[in-house]
């Protein structure tokens, strides 16, 4: 069940609407335990098999799902109360801790552990202001233990107006040393946005994906 409820009155906006969440992800978490960057991710940071992880800004909950289908004891939390419904209705039977909280000034108990890893695709870029990101960073930062890490997805070279636009690794290494991480790892990766039905490829988006060591 969902924590917390009754001390948010949080809702989604329009950029968050729940039906755009709703579907079958299944499929998609068989692929996210299958796929390479998983292990690539987890011989980087040497994660532990009972490592406890912390997603911030769920989405659907596929990435939670994912590492709880791993074996991960997992924790999802997000701003909105709607959001982590709707992602206990994708996954009804897979075993995800639910958590409402807000960047950069997480106040929930869940907050206040530390975790092995603390996970996060597609929230820091939605803070424009620079100091604003770097506060959000270092949030997510206090949530690990001692030499856990931090995994940032964001998006690279975005256009969209309420996105900042990262035009390098460095720039994201930057702001996370600037929050007292290490940075540890990057890369890239391409996505094929599409606009479903199997109809041809739209445009290239391409992900950033950094790990910061908290030391």
């Amino acid at each position: 069940m969902v924590k917390d409820l009754s001390q948010t009155t949080k809702k989604s906006s329009s950029r968050w609407d729940t039906s755009t969440y709703i579907g079958d992800w299944y499929q998609v978490v068989g692929l996210l335990v299958d796929k390479e960057f998983f292990v690539k991710l987890l011989e980087a940071i040497n994660l532990p098999k009972d490592a406890s992880i912390l997603e911030i800004g769920i989405g659907s909950g596929k990435w939670s799902a994912a590492f709880a289908i791993m074996g991960y004891k997992t924790t999802a939390m997000d701003m909105s109360s709607e959001i982590l419904e709707q992602a206990q209705r994708n996954f009804p039977n897979i075993k995800i801790e639910y958590i409402v909280d807000e960047l950069p000034n997480l106040t929930s108990e869940a907050s206040k552990r530390k975790y092995d890893l603390v996970f996060n695709e597609g929230v820091i870029e939605h803070f424009l202001d620079r100091n604003e990101r770097v506060a959000a960073i270092r949030a997510m930062g206090k949530c690990c233990i001692e030499g856990g890490y931090v995994f940032f997805y964001v998006p690279f070279l975005s256009d969209k107006e309420d996105e900042h636009r990262y035009t390098s690794s460095k720039e994201l290494f930057d702001e996370l040393a600037d929050a007292g991480l290490k940075p540890v790892f990057a890369d890239f990766m391409g996505i094929e946005v599409t606009n479903g039905g199997g109809k041809p490829v739209d445009r290239m988006h391409t992900q950033l994906r950094v790990v910061g060591k908290k030391e």
